[in-house]
């Protein structure tokens, strides 16, 4: 089935008035399902037609998404500006109506700070949902991941035993560093930041500042401080649920930003896709997109294998009239006569040149004039023979020597 690109422009009616098309969204992705389907049966047909041996070389990355959840599909923002000025290790999170995440029988591991005895009192809380402490399959501390964790065959064994990470947002940003690229070379084994400190004391409405003597530990706590402090239970839980239904989104210096926010197996429907369209676009403009909807540029959808189906566009390409640099009518002027004639600036205003005097301006640019030549004789130096010039000649004469009698010893 060919994908028909159609772009929906929507003018403003007030300030606040850019929004998606309903209509044109369901359509894209409706026929993107339709699309990424038939092609995931063409590609079943030829896996099974081929040898053992060459399936078993090939399966790895070209039938990735050959499996009940199938291919990922990703809301694509171009905005008119850089989104964020530096790559941001911290992703952020929209939650999302329908989960990428749903499958009960998926494993999830867990990082967190030091020690780890906290967190798995946690779940083995009374008031910690059963299902959900279930599905945590294994708990590491960071200063266990640092060192049992180091070479690169534990690291991808680590990545093949769980479906899903979820980090302690104290430590995430460390994580690249000690997972490298086994994690981080694709979308869904990147740990999603999970927050489980406590939540702040309030005092008439305020926050109280807590205290630094026992401040949050990211690493491995000094002995002169006392463990990371742990969300209760019931606060726990209710951060890794909301983790489970969320997607990230990982910025960098960019125009271009990549959301994973549906698949493409039997059990998601065109609305479905479109449901969770429509929540990742208002979150992603209303958070991080700079002048909001006047800072995008256009929206896409599209899978691992198909082109981008556009699903809105800006009439614009700038956010303000300063952003654009209009071409004076004695620049398009001068740029046709090549040089011959131009323009010269005179107190500060522009006049034009006969084609005689353009010459005789080029002319004298190229020779340089009887006065350029003068002023380049007078600012000529002298060496310095007398200090460190003539040094510099005496020490390159005496290597000359030195040289040529090592000569004459190897020839006799």
């Amino acid at each position: 089935m060919a994908l028909q690109k159609q772009a929906t422009v929507v003018k403003p009616t007030s300030s606040t008035s850019y929004q998606l098309d309903p209509d044109q969204t369901l359509k894209a992705a409706t026929a993107l399902l339709s699309h990424i389907r038939k092609d995931q049966e063409r590609r079943s047909d030829e896996a099974s037609r081929k040898d053992l041996l060459d399936a078993a070389v090939g399966s790895s990355d070209e039938d990735e998404g050959l499996n009940e959840d199938g291919e990922p599909i990703w809301l694509v923002l171009t905005t008119k500006k850089f989104i964020v000025d530096k790559t941001r290790l911290k992703p952020g999170k929209i939650p999302l109506p329908h989960s990428l995440h749903n499958s009960q029988t998926s494993t999830v591991c867990l990082f967190t700070c030091d020690p780890a005895t906290p967190y798995r009192e946690i779940l083995q809380h009374p008031s910690f949902p059963s299902s959900l402490s279930q599905r945590i399959a294994q708990i590491i501390p960071i200063a266990k991941l640092k060192s049992n964790y180091k070479s690169f065959e534990a690291r991808r064994q680590l990545v093949a035993q769980h479906d899903l990470f979820l980090a302690d947002d104290r430590i995430i940003t460390y994580l690249p560093s000690l997972l490298g690229k086994t994690f981080y070379k694709s979308g869904p084994k990147r740990p999603i930041p999970v927050s489980l400190a406590p939540n702040a004391e309030r005092v008439d409405g305020k926050r109280v500042k807590k205290d630094k003597k026992h401040a949050l530990t990211p690493r491995i706590a000094p002995k002169d401080r006392g463990p990371a402090q742990v969300a209760t239970p019931a606060d726990a839980a209710r951060e890794i649920e909301k983790a489970l239904t969320a997607t990230t989104v990982q910025l960098s210096p960019s125009t271009s930003t990549s959301v994973r926010i549906a698949r493409s197996g039997n059990g998601w429907t065109p609305e479905m896709v479109k449901r969770n369209v429509e929540v990742a676009v208002e979150q992603l403009v209303e958070k991080w997109v700079p002048g909001k909807w006047r800072g995008v540029r256009a929206l896409y959808v599209k899978g691992e294998r198909t082109a981008s189906l556009p699903i809105w566009m800006a009439d614009q390409l700038w956010e303000g009239e300063e952003d654009v640099l209009e071409e004076s009518k004695d620049a398009e002027k001068k740029s046709r006569d090549g040089g011959q004639g131009g323009e010269a600036e005179v107190g500060g205003e522009f006049k034009a040149l006969t084609d005689e005097q353009g010459r005789e301006q080029n002319k004298k640019r190229k020779t340089g004039g009887d006065e350029h030549k003068e002023g380049k004789r007078r600012k000529k130096k002298k060496t310095d023979w007398a200090g460190d010039g003539l040094e510099a000649v005496t020490r390159k004469r005496k290597l000359e020597q030195e040289k040529k009698a090592v000569m004459a010893g190897i020839e006799a």
